[in-house]
């Protein structure tokens, strides 16, 4: 029997051997293969850590000191000691991080234009690394990176995915530009800020002539609006809004000096009112009304903690349009995994909500029976019927 080899296996797409004295030991190995060539004790250290965090690098070099040393597309990740070999060799002390469930706003120049754009359209992540001109913003993700932005004072790249790659923290280039990270080190990417595009859904294009975005007559009030939404979900104030939208105005708008300051406030108020009054919608990511007495009177009850399960998934799915009736399908819900509750416990709960006035029997489909919401008006007596 062959003796047990200590061998650790890094998480990551194509996962590679990296053996424990690669980890410990490959400073000191690679360093004396070639006296006239080192990598300082900074980035072997970093290079390191970032292993043992599961992230896959490639060695950097090449003319501009930005091009990976080995083909890496579609491949599997390389061992440590195949990333430090490379860089001695070609006398590199920069390397990459590849972007398996990540996403990297890249911005090219940190401009005040460029931070408020990241800011209001993503959030600023809490890991951050500076580059020559810029800053990378590091997010977890996964899917297709959103299009390149080209704007007035403002350039970013998104780079998501393992053929995808950033020159990591503490890299430092063939032209002596180091990458220092800001904040938060990057480490397991289960860690990493979610990625949220809360731009609106039309994001203006370009003119091809001036380089600048334009927005037609006709099309500047809805466009203005939509703005107006987005970047009131990350606004500190009223005031921070409405210095946005009025920059938003002069960079964006065809012939901004006939939209006056005013309709930009206007603007600005409504939006800011729907955020005071938490009725912001987008998709899931959305508030709904519960009310509280309804919820200290269910909670009361034996199955109380079922029937208020029962009744926020009612209201989240039928809550936000008046009048709407519904079935309730016990089936299907746990088929979904939306509610994990056995049919008998849905039946109690659903007799639960109707006893206190939540739920309301008003007909059939069939077979099924259709329901109502209700908002705690208590009617008396039980429902029967097919859940």
């Amino acid at each position: 029997m062959r003796p047990s080899q200590n061998r650790s296996r890094r998480p990551g797409p194509g996962t590679a051997d990296i053996r424990s004295d690669d980890l410990e030991g490959s400073r000191g190995k690679y360093a004396q293969a070639d006296q006239d060539a080192s990598i300082p004790d900074k980035i072997v250290e970093e290079i390191r850590r970032l292993y043992r965090a599961g992230h896959s690098l490639l060695p950097i070099g090449g003319n501009e000191g930005k091009s990976p040393l080995v083909r890496y597309k579609d491949r599997a990740a390389l061992p440590i000691d195949a990333v430090l070999h490379r860089m001695l060799a070609a006398g590199s002390r920069a390397f990459a991080v590849r972007l398996p469930g990540m996403l990297v706003v890249d911005v090219d120049a940190d401009t005040p234009e460029a931070r408020s754009y990241v800011r209001k359209g993503f959030g600023e992540s809490t890991v951050q690394v500076r580059t020559r001109r810029g800053v990378h913003h590091y997010y977890r993700f996964s899917g297709k990176a959103p299009k390149n932005i080209r704007l007035p004072n403002i350039a970013i790249d998104f780079k998501a995915g393992p053929n995808e790659y950033v020159l990591a923290a503490a890299s430092v280039r063939a032209d002596g530009v180091e990458y220092i990270a800001i904040g938060e080190a990057l480490c397991d990417v289960r860690a990493l800020p979610e990625f949220v595009d809360r731009r609106p859904s039309e994001i203006p294009e370009a003119h091809p002539a001036s380089g600048r975005a334009s927005i037609p007559k006709g099309a500047r009030n809805d466009q203005l609006f939509a703005c107006a939404v987005a970047y009131t979900r990350t606004a500190s104030t009223y005031e921070q809004l409405l210095a946005d939208l009025l920059q938003m105005r002069t960079i964006m708008f065809d012939s901004p000096e006939d939209f006056s300051d005013a309709e930009v406030q206007k603007t600005a108020r409504s939006a800011w009112g729907y955020r005071e009054g938490n009725s912001l919608w987008e998709g899931r990511h959305s508030a709904m009304m519960l009310r509280r007495d309804i919820m200290d009177r269910v909670l009361a009850r034996p199955n109380g903690c079922e029937a208020w399960s029962l009744y926020s998934l009612l209201q989240s799915n039928h809550g936000h349009i008046q009048g709407k009736r519904f079935k309730i399908a016990s089936a299907s819900m746990q088929k979904a995994g939306v509610l994990p509750l056995s049919r008998k416990l849905i039946i109690r709960a659903r007799d639960i909500l109707i006893e206190e006035g939540c739920l309301f029997r008003v007909g059939y489909e069939g077979r099924a029976v259709l329901y109502l919401l209700g908002w705690g008006h208590k009617v008396g007596g039980k429902d029967g019927g097919r859940v």
